[in-house]
């Protein structure tokens, strides 16, 4: 738990084992904030209390809730082992449901609940296949409560797409306070205050990373869902959180199941999300997907194929439409693209391909490819980066290439490569007019527009030393 100055609850708690007592952990932290709440408070405060419940492992079921007679939620199967986890996740949740419930009593036994905004929301999905580390409703709709001092539809719930970026602007003006103009989200007062039945057209969702790298975005309106994958076309493993449930699908064959590059979902018809229409023809052209405007000003992205959507968010995400204030700021935005080793797969060219085009609707101002271009084989070889160069001059950006480990390893002293030959190659290859230098640290060297070569330098100095460049340095 974390407020502006104070720590709660017991930092040495043994957290180091998977099966440890979460349930006696989320009541000990949830006894630590009641006791704050309930002292001597001369500002506001803001407290944050997060539970474990109901992550895994869950604590042991309650009687309660018999296996025998309960059902585990879509897309689980009806077998024993499921309804056994289904009940012990009842019974985490029956632990979170108490723990709020002693912190909401504190707020009511202090006599602040006419001056407290109370948020209660969760991360993500269930923590289970096709949930959790899924851009499907099962992995993005998540709990969210508000309850605020002027009891704004106290027990009522709404269908209104929300966004977590809302929150942020949401507390500014329920407490007075002047938003950011750089905030992206909007502020969900109308629907609070029953003037707007929503304050948004669509809202988005991204995967990044769990365990492994899985990039995944998506774009959901009211009625459809579109999902775009960046990587594997396989569920990864280690983005599965260990259960009962995961262990059952593996036996019998989830890792073969297909993950589509794009999906498509009518969410009327097909609220489970299981009938994907993105090659459906009668899909093709997306504009009548869109609304036009919402009530908060959305407009719909001039696309012409329903792929141009959510290629990485871009159109909707973008300055002209989703930070409007964005061009009015006072400092300047470089919009600067990181690739990662630039190693090809010929069977994947046309995934690489697709890719790229994704990033130069971002309209990139730099790239900067993290070397060891090319093929197995040709990685760190002049033939592995001409291999490369088509789809790195793909997004029409300025270039400014950092050679690889790999590249290095041929140029220093196997005789492979004489030193130097990827800069020069790389000087030629993208028509540079001046000399380039290069900063060099063990098998690292940083390669940037500098007017004269610099001596071996300790990485965590060049922050400083690029403050020290000429401007011209990228």
């Amino acid at each position: 738990m974390i407020g502006y100055g104070t720590v709660l609850g017991n930092p040495d708690y043994d957290m180091s084992v998977f099966d440890f007592d979460s349930a006696g952990w989320d009541r000990h932290n949830a006894q630590a904030a009641s006791a704050f709440i309930r002292g001597r408070h001369d500002k506001p405060f803001f407290l944050s209390y997060g539970m474990f419940n109901t992550h895994l492992n869950f604590p042991k079921a309650s009687e309660e809730f018999d296996p025998d007679y309960v059902m585990a939620p879509f897309p689980m199967y009806d077998n024993r082992t499921n309804r056994e986890q289904w009940a012990a996740y009842l019974t985490s949740a029956q632990i979170a449901d108490e723990c709020a419930g002693i912190v909401l009593n504190a707020i009511r036994e202090a006599g602040l609940e006419d001056d407290t905004l109370v948020v209660f929301t969760t991360d993500h999905g269930l923590p289970f296949p096709r949930k959790k580390c899924s851009l499907f409703d099962t992995g993005i709709g998540v709990s969210l409560m508000l309850r605020t001092p002027q009891k704004l539809r106290k027990g009522e719930a709404t269908d209104a797409l929300v966004s977590h970026v809302d929150l942020f602007p949401t507390v500014c003006e329920l407490a007075g306070l002047p938003k950011p103009d750089w905030l992206q989200g909007k502020s969900l007062l109308p629907v609070l205050q029953g003037t707007s039945e929503s304050v948004r057209a669509a809202v988005f969702a991204e995967i990044n990373h769990h365990v492994e790298y899985e990039p995944m975005r998506c774009v959901r309106s009211d009625r459809y869902k579109y999902i775009r994958n960046y990587g594997a076309t396989a569920y990864l493993k280690p983005n599965l959180d260990t259960s009962e449930h995961r262990s059952f699908l593996l036996e019998h064959g989830f890792l073969n199941a297909d993950k589509p590059r794009e999906m498509l979902f009518d969410l009327y018809l097909d609220p489970v999300e299981r009938e994907n229409l993105a090659e459906d023809s009668r899909f093709a052209d997306a504009s009548a997907l869109w609304p036009a405007r919402s009530t908060n000003g959305w407009k719909r992205p001039a696309i012409r194929s329903l792929r141009a959507t959510c290629r990485l968010n871009v159109e909707v995400l973008g300055a002209e439409h989703w930070a409007p204030n964005m061009r009015r700021r006072k400092w300047w935005t470089v919009r600067i693209v990181i690739l990662g080793d630039f190693h090809l797969h010929p069977e994947q060219y046309e995934a690489t391909q697709a890719a790229m085009e994704d990033i130069k609707m971002c309209r990139p101002d730099l790239i900067v490819p993290l070397g060891d271009f090319g093929s197995q084989g040709k990685i760190g070889t002049v033939n592995g980066l001409e291999e490369a160069e088509p789809f790195l001059r793909m997004p029409g950006a300025t270039l400014r290439p950092i050679l690889g480990n790999h590249d290095l390893e041929r140029e220093s002293g196997k005789g492979e490569q004489k030193k130097g030959t990827m800069q020069e190659r790389f000087v030629r290859m993208f028509g540079l007019e001046r000399p380039y230098g290069v900063m060099e640290f063990d098998d690292f060297r940083f390669f940037s527009p500098l007017r004269s070569r610099r001596a071996k330098i300790p990485a965590t100095t060049c922050r400083k030393c690029s403050r020290r460049t000429s401007s011209s340095t990228g």
